[in-house]
């Protein structure tokens, strides 16, 4: 051989040696991870292990030189030294392939029943409040309600009180559709606050009064029945204020019930303002063409109750007046009393439950005359102010709601 060939030779095996060096350390690499190579003929699940690829011997016969046929992917490098156990060799920046489970079936997505059954029971869900109904019982007994009205704040204590005559003082048109449909039975009387009550010039003041109260009127007409003029406007014993009161009324009432067609309250005085006789003298023409003659009606002064031995002249009066008008000619008057109560206030003077049942007292004496409509307890204050008189925010609403009527019959 010549020494050309021998050196071709040589470096031709130096190479395939490197080739399977690097080989061999590839498989090194690579091979799979712990547990060790198992004993020649063991099986697993699938038989007996096969191995796949090439194998040593054949990479070593193809460059002559003599291997142990050992397949490659099943070669293990082991680490006695490391007592945790053999570990496979990694590179540093190599994550190890972490064995993987056994596949198990996709559980099914349950059903709604069953998700219901795994849930547990629903809580029990809470009773749902019945919105109420209009109220259609018909007494004498009624209430004031004083103040705006943009929402249902007064609602609540009108509906416990189930009037059947309301006076409501300028009504929020959206509240004042709701106290018609829920007391569709109620007779409901319209009053505005008034900074001043001047009698000057009575008969244009009458007619100025009137065109303002039908800008709210007009609206709510179907709503409110009637609406007031002034409310307790002059003293007792001054007869220029009486001449000019009635003039003022008759204007008043006049262009609210023949112009825009509005029923109209006449009177509505201090309890006591003015004696029985009086209202013949001065008042028979605005009590005449008024649709309504309104009275208030309270107790004696200082007293916490309206039943006193001289109630006649008191709560009652109102009978010294029909009596009076009566005799004069002046019949057929329909008198609702537009604020009753006691003279100075029953809050911290008496109680609920007392007052509950002076109010019952006279209702019942009400439906002995039928000339009176009812009475307007006073009052629920949606401002503060009054407090005295308030029976908002006490149990005097749900009482008087429980008033039925011992009727006239009854009562013989």
């Amino acid at each position: 051989m010549r020494i050309s060939d021998l050196l071709a030779t040589k470096r031709a095996r130096s190479a395939a040696a490197a080739l399977l060096l690097m080989a061999t350390g590839l498989v090194m690499v690579v091979a799979p991870s712990y547990p060790p190579l198992p004993a020649p003929g063991a099986t697993a699940e699938s038989g007996p292990l096969q191995a796949t690829g090439p194998t040593a011997s054949d990479v070593g016969n193809e460059i002559g030189f003599p291997f142990v046929a050992v397949p490659l992917s099943v070669y293990k490098i082991h680490f006695p030294l490391i007592a945790a156990g053999p570990a496979p060799l990694r590179s540093p920046q190599q994550t190890p392939t972490p064995a993987q489970p056994s596949p198990t079936p996709t559980p099914s997505r349950p059903t709604k029943q069953a998700a219901t059954a795994t849930a547990g029971p629903k809580p029990t869900p809470r009773p749902t409040k019945a919105p109420p109904k209009p109220i259609t019982k018909v007494t004498k007994m009624g209430v004031g309600v004083y103040g705006l009205h943009a929402g249902d704040a007064e609602l609540g204590d009108l509906l416990n009180v189930q009037p059947t005559l309301i006076v409501l003082q300028d009504p929020d048109i959206e509240f004042a559709k709701k106290v018609r449909y829920y007391f569709p039975k109620a007779l409901i009387i319209g009053r505005t606050f008034l900074d001043s009550q001047p009698l000057d010039n009575p008969e244009q003041r009458g007619v100025e009064l009137a065109d303002r109260i039908a800008e709210m009127a007009v609206p709510r007409k179907g709503l409110v029945d009637a609406w007031m003029s002034y409310n307790e406007p002059i003293s007792h014993g001054d007869l220029a204020a009486y001449e000019a009161y009635n003039a003022f009324q008759v204007a008043f009432a006049r262009r609210l019930q023949d112009h825009y067609g509005i029923p109209a309250v006449a009177g509505n005085d201090a309890p006591g303002a003015i004696e029985p006789a009086d209202y013949v003298r001065y008042f028979g023409e605005a009590i005449r063409v008024s649709r309504y003659f309104g009275v208030h009606a309270y107790s004696k002064p200082d007293v916490t109750t309206l039943r006193t031995p001289d109630a006649i002249y008191y709560a009652l009066r109102y009978r010294l007046i029909h009596d009076e008008l009566e005799a004069a000619g002046i019949k057929d008057v329909q008198m609702v009393i537009t604020e009753a109560g006691l003279a100075n206030g029953w809050r911290y003077k008496t109680t609920p439950e007392a007052m509950a049942a002076d109010f019952f007292w006279m209702a019942d004496e009400l439906e002995k005359d039928p000339y009176v409509i009812g009475m307007a307890v006073y009052g629920i204050f949606a401002r503060p102010g009054w407090q005295d008189f308030n029976i908002k925010y006490t149990r005097l609403p749900d009482l008087l709601g429980e008033y039925q009527p011992r009727r006239a019959t009854e009562q013989r």
